[in-house]
Formats: C-alpha cells, structure tokens, sequence
C-alpha cells in the first residue's frame, strides 16, 4: 500500500486514491485508537520485476508532469484509474498489466505496536513501535472537534483527515479507514519533506497501518520510514 506513495503510476493502479467513503461508512477513528499493545507482523509488500519494470516506463514519461497528464489526471472521476494513454509509453496490454497487477505480500517478523495515552494531553493517543519498528516513533493523533484528528510526524502535522474503504482487488483485502497526508511531491527539489499514514482495520476485525516518511537535505536523503504492519498471532 505504502510501496513508495508519492510515485504518480499510483494513480494508474488505484485511481485518485483508495476507494471513496464518507464518513459514515467507516467506525469512528477513535475505534482504531483504543489503548492497547498489539503484536503485529512486519509486511513488505512490493509488486514483481516485470511490473515495476512497466512503471519505471511511465513515470520516465510523466516525471515532469506535463500538461497532457494534469488533464488526465483532473478529467478523471475520482476513484477510477486513467484510462489508457499511448502517450504512457507501454502498449494498451502492458497498460492493463500495470494497471490490474496485485502486489505480494512477505511477512519479514514479527513485533508490537503500542497505542498510549498520556495523562497530561488528554484525548491525544501515541504511537509506539516495537523492535524493528523504531519509525513509528514520534507519531501521535491529535483530536480536533468533530471526530477529526490530526497526526503529528517527526516533520510536522499531517491534517486533511479522508475516510477510506477498499475492496476484494486490494493486496491487504476489504478494509475501511483513514489516511492523512502531509506534504506533497516535488521531484528533484533537492529539499523535500513527505509523511502519508493509513489506519485502518479489515473484515477479520485486524488492524492495518503503514507509514511513509521522506525527508531529503540539498538533495540527500536524511530519515526514511517506510513500515507496514498488521496485528497477527505471532512472537516478536
């Protein structure tokens, strides 16, 4: 889900974004934020060779993102995938490749994410990773009025909190819940500062969260998250 989230073929594979909801179709987020310790596995979820091999193709074509693309992108109703372009540079067949490929799933290990209050900021829950999960550190969700929350990330505060579901097509399967997003891409810019986190919990009652950080320096990159972790009966 959170493979590099900034790319813009991820408009290709999943439209504008995850599928559109309101908010009363997903539970509250305070559900997702019950204090709790939970063990989770560790995912790597990546798509195969021949798929990222099609993306490098289209993303070398719209990089600089030029007019004909934007157009594309705003003509399209929210929630669909772009319609075939041959000026994408791959056929209509390696298109559909693209479009429809599902990334695998890998279980790297096993550790425990801790969902925390604090006496002294009431109503805000933190964030904790357990071993192998230190970038989950620092993330904590701060309420606003109307069931809004924001997330505060080590770069800044993600806000523009959007209700999300997915269905049977995704990797992860049919799940409901909210992303926030902090950022937004500028590629080459040599200074650069990007944070995306998905809650969310599937139909097995399981939590699902992944996290991406970027934080590049006169063009160097100095912090990187990228986690995705979902509660399992595992040991850590």
């Amino acid at each position: 889900m959170l493979r590099t989230p900034w790319m813009l073929a991820a408009a290709l594979l999943i439209g504008h974004a995850y599928g559109q909801a309101t908010l009363p179709d997903v539970p509250p987020v305070s559900s997702l934020l019950t204090p709790s310790k939970n063990t989770v596995e560790i995912l790597k979820i990546a798509f195969s060779d021949d798929v990222l091999a099609l993306e490098a193709r289209v993303l070398e074509v719209i990089k600089d993102r030029p007019d004909w693309y934007l157009e594309l992108f705003e003509q399209t109703p929210t929630g669909d995938p772009l319609p075939y372009d041959a000026r994408f540079g791959i056929s209509e067949a390696e298109y559909q490749r693209l479009r429809t490929a599902r990334r695998n799933i890998t279980v790297l290990g096993c550790s425990t994410i801790t969902l925390m209050t604090v006496e002294a900021v009431p109503g805000q829950v933190y964030l904790r990773g357990g071993p192998g999960l230190d970038g989950l550190n620092g993330v904590s969700f701060r309420p606003r009025p109307g069931g809004i929350y924001w997330v505060n990330t080590r770069i800044g505060t993600a806000g523009g909190q959007r209700a999300f579901v997915t269905d049977d097509n995704d990797t992860l399967g049919v799940r409901a819940g909210y992303t926030w997003v902090l950022g937004a891409p500028r590629d080459g810019q040599p200074n650069n500062q990007n944070a995306v986190l998905n809650f969310s919990r599937d139909q097995t009652g399981r939590l699902i969260l992944g996290y991406y950080l970027q934080e590049r320096r006169d063009g160097q990159e100095v912090r990187k998250v990228d986690e995705v972790v979902r509660t399992a009966n595992c040991q850590p």
